[in-house]
């Protein structure tokens, strides 16, 4: 009996995350487009339903969730509380204009009856626990040099080829790397979080070819943090 009540449980959580993952991915389908740019203007008349979307899903169990469940949730609730934060502030040019570049420390998410920060999900929640440096390709923060916003949600089923292919997508992006023979520039976001990455060149190499030689100069380019908007 309790196998059976455990095995309905999880036929709750799993139908519960494809509604509320279905309302979510009909608001990144109607606002992002297939590079990954958001129409916050048009996204501006959709406040609701973002806010209905977050609190539903504070129905979620999320401790009774595996590992890629509770990862992918996890992303697809900073992707989505950082479009909140844009259209609530909306028009600006940049995220960084929102509370003098410091949205990231505001406690504005409710999960588990408790409030955090960008910064908390990502660092405590994301980093600190499930230790895999593709997260850094599937997070976006609203900028222009951030990964493409994916238009669809992460789920537990898709989670593995999600993070493969963003990552792969990328680092083959010419506008955010380039890779000489002997120099490669490369995103700002390897060296902020390079221990994540461990050997920058190692990683790398997992998702081009041909292979860089491990004594490549690295050099980082300039972030841009204007919005990523169409």
């Amino acid at each position: 009996m309790r196998c059976l009540s455990f095995f309905v449980f999880i036929l709750f959580c799993i139908t519960a995350f494809s509604q509320e993952y279905k309302s979510y991915n009909q608001l990144l389908k109607s606002h992002v487009d297939a590079r990954g740019k958001v129409d916050y203007k048009k996204l501006t008349a959709s406040k609701k339903q973002i806010d209905q979307v977050l609190q539903n899903w504070q129905h979620i169990n999320f401790y009774k969730l595996r590992p890629s469940a509770q990862l992918s949730f996890l992303i697809n609730v900073y992707n989505l509380a950082t479009l909140k934060a844009v259209v609530d502030h909306y028009p600006i040019k940049s995220i960084k204009d929102i509370n003098n570049g410091k949205i990231w420390d505001e406690k504005s998410v409710l999960l588990f009856d408790k409030k955090y920060s960008l910064n908390e999900i990502e660092n405590q929640l994301i980093r600190a626990v499930h230790k895999d440096a593709r997260v850094h390709f599937v997070l976006n923060c609203a900028a222009i040099s951030c990964p493409p916003l994916l238009a669809e949600a992460l789920t537990e089923t898709n989670l593995e080829k999600q993070l493969m292919d963003r990552t792969r997508k990328f680092i083959l992006d010419a506008s955010q790397n380039s890779f000489k023979k002997d120099r490669i520039v490369i995103s700002s976001i390897f060296d902020w979080y390079q221990k994540d990455f461990g050997n920058t060149i190692l990683f790398i190499n997992q998702f081009r070819s041909p292979a860089l030689p491990l004594n490549t100069m690295i050099t980082y380019a300039p972030y841009d943090w204007k919005l990523n908007s169409q």
